[in-house]
């Protein structure tokens, strides 16, 4: 949360991001995930903030049956 918090809030760059786009630059807004739930939840749950257009996230298919066998097992 904390690199989230200082590399796209503090800096401005969800701030440049929002006026490109009001200001018709932008026609869409997203971002790709690469993260932990914790920034995925914060950033989805920024709706007065931005309207998200898309979210890409990484997902490997093989990982993701992975983690959901071991979450079974335990």
């Amino acid at each position: 949360m904390k690199h989230f918090n200082e590399h796209d809030i503090s800096n401005g760059t969800l701030d440049f991001l929002i006026k490109n786009l009001e200001a018709g630059q932008i026609r869409h807004l997203g971002w790709s995930f690469h993260g932990d739930i914790e920034v995925f939840d914060k950033v989805l749950a920024m709706p007065k903030e931005v309207q998200w257009d898309f979210a890409q996230i990484q997902l490997n298919y093989i990982d993701w049956h992975h983690a959901t066998r071991e979450n079974i097992i335990a």
